[in-house]
């Protein structure tokens, strides 16, 4: 009998276990937030991060992947899901500090920074990511499990890096590449969460292999909800941020290619979107027009196949496998966690 198979006959409820589980991590995570030892200059900087924690945690917001993931890894594993906590929160301290950076770039004011100058907020953004998931993860692993994740970690942040440095070089480009813009989305969302994945397969005591098939089952989520989160942008009734920022999503660089108004009217339209809602409007219609909403609705349902297909290979109970699929089908954290859910 296997550990998998022992914990889902002794925890029938995985969903209640995620619940707990993530109840922790969030304590955990607030406790860091309130009471990390550092010095006077970067102490209040992870206040900044708090009121965003604050708004993805509510229960009709879509699930916080980077708490839950490890959580779900670590179950589907045979393990505790609590033990998970560290691995949990080192994740959603990376999130949080990659969040204050999108908001920063695409120019955003948000209430929780205060007075708190967009200087220091970017230093906070680059600062915490650098050294402080290190630390955890050497506490939490031990020196030789540690030293492993941190080279993950390191590997990881490389290739999201790499993923936001192409999406930057595509701000109010002309000329599209799709497979640039969908390896940037790839980058940024797919390898965070993959990362996220990895680390919490790694300290469950995964092998490389083991490891990689579960990075591949978030990275397909992780792309998946980033073209999703495109798109609703794009519909978003009040103001696209994207089209304020002058971003280049796949449903934009489809648009430029394929809009029956012509890439250099498109151009000139959203040039004005950058500013003017009427602008937007008129340059959604054109990107509506031209099917790039279903292309992009396409290649999210191609990701999400991946992702299902490397959790079918994954060795786990059926009751976790049920668990980790619902993370994608889920629309809120209250209905993924609800009673009897798993």
């Amino acid at each position: 009998m296997t550990a998998a198979t022992l914990c889902e006959r002794a925890c029938p409820d995985v969903a209640e276990q995620v619940h707990a589980s993530m109840d922790q991590s969030v304590r955990q995570l607030r406790d860091l937030l309130q009471d990390c030892n550092l010095g006077q200059g970067l102490k209040p900087l992870l206040g900044c991060l708090e009121g965003a924690l604050d708004q993805h945690l509510q229960p009709a917001r879509p699930p916080h992947l980077p708490l839950l993931i490890p959580l779900l890894v670590h179950g589907a594993n045979g393990g505790d899901p609590a033990d998970a906590a560290p691995i949990s929160v080192v994740a959603g301290l990376l999130f949080l500090c990659f969040d204050l950076l999108d908001d920063l770039q695409d120019g955003d004011q948000r209430p929780w920074w205060g007075e708190t100058s967009k200087s220091s907020l970017m230093l906070a953004a680059a600062a915490f990511p650098s050294a402080l998931p290190q630390k955890l993860l050497l506490q939490a692993g031990g020196a030789e499990r540690g030293a492993t994740l941190i080279n993950a970690l390191g590997d990881g942040l490389l290739n999201i890096a790499e993923g936001q440095a192409l999406d930057l070089q595509n701000i109010g480009g002309t000329n599209v590449n799709l497979d640039v813009v969908e390896e940037s989305v790839a980058g940024k969302s797919g390898a965070q969460m993959g990362l996220y994945a990895r680390l919490a397969a790694l300290h469950a005591g995964c092998d490389l292999a083991c490891a990689e098939l579960w990075a591949g089952w978030a990275h397909g989520i992780g792309v998946a909800g980033q073209l999703g989160s495109d798109m609703q942008d794009l519909l978003d009734p009040d103001w696209s941020r994207d089209l304020a920022a002058g971003a280049r999503t796949l449903p934009v660089g489809f648009a430029l290619k394929h809009s029956r108004i012509g890439r250099e009217d498109l151009l000139r339209l959203l040039d004005h979107a950058r500013t003017d809602r009427a602008a937007q409007l008129a340059a959604r219609d054109c990107i509506v027009d031209s099917g790039a909403l279903l292309f992009a609705g396409f290649r999210s349902q191609v990701h999400l196949a991946r992702s299902e297909e490397a959790l079918r290979q994954l060795p786990c109970s059926d009751a976790w496998r049920r668990m980790c699929a619902r993370l994608s089908e889920s629309r809120t954290t209250a209905d993924l966690l609800r009673p009897g859910a798993g």
